[in-house]
């Protein structure tokens, strides 16, 4: 099973996020006003939906924006590539020596590669 790294936004965008909300919370306020005047029933059924759903996106950035590391408010979470276990000099040479029977490298790659590892720690 792999790792897991929770994201989230970060705080500059938390800010931008409450900014965007409240402009767009002023914008449904004086657009329902001028739709309860036009007596339009979609408007004035969309329009507090509308509001509902930037309220929520304020609330989740003030909260995001006011906890430290990932919570449950993540945005997401992503699979990580651990590196596996260093493979050993055996396994290298052994691996090397496959590429060379299969033709995979020519005989002065063989070689070279072959020192190179052989000048690795052991």
């Amino acid at each position: 099973m792999s790792p897991k790294a929770y994201f989230r936004p970060g705080k500059t965008a938390s800010v931008m996020g409450i900014l965007v909300g409240c402009l767009m919370l002023i914008f449904g306020l004086v657009f329902f006003w001028l739709v309860r005047e036009d007596g339009s029933v979609i408007g004035q059924i969309f329009i507090p939906l509308w509001m509902l759903v930037v309220i929520l996106i304020i609330v989740y950035n003030i909260y995001n924006l006011k906890s430290s590391g990932a919570s449950r408010a993540a945005l997401g979470e992503m699979e990580i590539d651990a590196p596996g276990p260093a493979a050993s000099i055996e396994e290298k040479l052994r691996s090397l020596e496959r590429m060379k029977k299969d033709r995979l490298i020519t005989e002065a790659e063989y070689r070279q590669k072959r020192k190179d590892i052989m000048e690795q720690k052991w």
